[in-house]
């Protein structure tokens, strides 16, 4: 008994230092404050900014966000100004706690803020400056919306994921086709003490911003474009980012990803996974209705630069027999974007600067359409939520 009472304290002790930092990094041109409608370039509130905004703090459950790039830096991103604003971020959930690998870190990202999550935990873990914060994390897992570099300086070893990233969940738009826009699959490393990074990569109708909540019929937000005309809004079109934002919600409520709570949301252990799966259910029914789907395939003439289409300069994968084989933008009224699908980099990443991407988003063979179903029907998005659930 009292061995017993010796080790209580101690064990108390342990629990109390495990610690949750989940890191939000917005879209360029995107911040904290577009969580609202009224602050929003969409006119509707933006997922990362509403996930940070309602995610709920506690002893042991810490938050962050990062803006995403503007002024110059939209054109030229400053990276390593990036990373040095996401790590003042962990600082306050790092200085008072002394063990080893008792913090779970989860970084979340839109656009280049999806691509700074994957900036963060190469810089995070690679740089011999940062030992003594990496060597407290026990894992990190990364949940991303079309990560974007939109940059030729970005030295493509940054998506080569650390072994201590457990698990990626990537979203890419299949209709997006402004060029430059070209997303990248990050390749998991392997080293030994670390199970295999969980990859999981799912394509998502609609363009780049339709998945965190753009409701544009040519899929974009244009306020800082005033001489370019508007395009309408379709309520519809809200249904999947809804959806994307339940199922990272859920997602990050399990264990696995340290058990965060959001504010006026149903909740897995209120509800029960039952409850959020009709809600899920319900959700990827209303996104994929006819006239969602042609909404989408619209968008693919547009471009986030030009949606007059006047210019619309556009990117895709050749497939025709002239250049058959590569990535082209041109002007889509000579080159039928409609026809071919986007563009995306995918590695082995060696080390050097990105250059021109190198398939198709068709050509990803572990790249699952959001609505994909397993043998009895169920969604397998669906059940990657439950496996995070399940006992291990």
């Amino acid at each position: 008994m009292a061995l017993l009472i010796f080790l209580l304290p101690s064990t108390q002790m342990a629990a109390q230092e495990q610690r949750v930092l989940t890191l939000y990094f917005s879209g360029t041109g995107m911040d904290q404050n577009m969580w609202q409608e009224s602050t929003s370039a969409f006119g509707q509130a933006e997922t990362v900014a509403s996930l940070h905004y309602n995610q709920i703090v506690g002893e042991n459950q810490f938050k962050g966000i990062v803006d995403g790039f503007s002024g110059l830096e939209m054109a030229v991103p400053d990276w390593d100004n990036n990373f040095a604003a996401a790590i003042g971020q962990l600082r306050p959930a790092f200085t008072d706690v002394s063990c080893e690998q008792c913090i779970t870190l989860n970084l979340v990202g839109f656009s280049r803020g999806a691509v700074s999550t994957m900036h963060m935990a190469h810089q995070l873990i690679s740089d011999a400056a940062n030992v003594s914060l990496a060597e407290k994390i026990a894992k990190i897992n990364i949940m991303v919306f079309d990560p974007v570099p939109g940059d030729l300086t970005l030295n493509d070893e940054h998506f080569n994921l650390p072994a201590q990233v457990a698990n990626f969940i990537g979203f890419y738009s299949e209709d997006e086709r402004t060029s430059f826009f070209s997303p990248v699959f990050p390749v998991a490393i392997r080293a030994s003490g670390f199970p295999q990074t969980n990859l999981h990569f799912y394509s998502v109708p609609g363009s780049h911003e339709t998945m965190v909540g753009s409701r544009r019929s040519d899929g974009h937000a244009h306020e800082n474009l005033p001489l370019i005309e508007e395009a309408g809004d379709e309520d519809s079109l809200a249904y999947l980012s809804e959806l994307l934002e339940l199922t990272t919600r859920t997602i990050l409520g399990s264990e696995a990803w340290g058990q965060v709570r959001y504010t006026e949301r149903i909740t897995p252990e209120i509800a029960g996974l039952d409850q959020i799966e009709i809600q899920f259910n319900t959700g990827m029914e209303a996104t994929y209705t006819t006239d969602n789907r042609d909404l989408y395939a619209g968008m693919r003439e547009f471009s986030f630069l030009d949606p007059s289409n006047i210019i619309s300069p556009t990117e895709a994968w050749s497939d025709g027999f002239f250049l058959s084989g590569r990535c082209r933008s041109e002007v889509s009224r000579f080159f039928s974007a409609n026809n071919n699908p986007r563009c995306v980099y995918v590695g082995p990443f060696t080390g050097s600067l990105l250059g021109i991407p190198n398939k198709s988003l068709d050509q990803i063979e572990a790249l699952s359409p959001l609505n994909a179903t397993d043998g009895s029907g169920e969604y397998k998005l669906w059940n990657l939520i439950e496996s995070f659930y399940l006992p291990n």
